[in-house]
């Protein structure tokens, strides 16, 4: 009996994971970002090539240590999502700061505070809680770094979308345990 609760118990935690459903963006939907703000310095955004590198190009302006641009596009429904996620990989020669974002009424909300640091020839998963509401007026990611130098450019890219494939593979590996135990009883 208890070994029956046990297992009761564990489906409805997986359930509830599963339930929850991510909004990955397509490699296509990321080339149409554009650069939304850049500051303390000009910046060059190159734009995501087919595949999925940027760079981002500071020129300093004022006198400071960091730089920070916000890449991203418009107004969207993330209806039925509850999140937005995105990987970046940092291949700069220095650690960059990163956060995904919204724009909802005029303000900015950032998916982490403080930003998630990314270390060179480092990947890290973003994300973004989207329980307030999946109507946005904007979205994309921030992305910050030292500028001690004249020039600095941050060059980065968005892996293919492999963990939810490898999570999927999991979820039918695991209905098909729960399915032949199931036949066996």
């Amino acid at each position: 009996m208890y070994f029956r609760g046990l297992v009761a118990s564990c489906v409805l935690f997986f359930s509830g994971v599963v339930g929850a459903v991510p909004y990955t963006f397509s490699l296509a939907e990321l080339q149409g970002f554009s650069l939304q703000y850049s500051d303390p310095a000009s910046a060059f955004y190159t734009g995501i090539n087919d595949s999925g590198e940027f760079s981002v190009h500071f020129i300093p302006t004022t006198t400071g240590n960091t730089a920070t641009a916000r890449v991203g596009a418009g107004a969207a429904d993330f209806s039925g999502y509850d999140s937005l996620v995105l990987q970046l990989n940092n291949s700069s020669y220095a650690d960059l700061g990163a956060s995904l974002y919204v724009v909802r009424g005029g303000d900015i909300f950032y998916g982490s505070s403080p930003w998630t640091v990314i270390g060179v020839n480092q990947t890290a998963e973003l994300t973004f809680d989207l329980s307030s509401g999946a109507d946005v007026d904007g979205y994309g990611f921030a992305i910050s770094t030292d500028t001690s130098s004249p020039f600095t450019s941050i060059h980065a890219s968005v892996p293919e979308p492999t963990t939810i494939a490898l999570l999927g593979a999991g979820l039918i590996g695991l209905g098909a345990v729960a399915r032949r135990n199931k036949k066996a009883v």
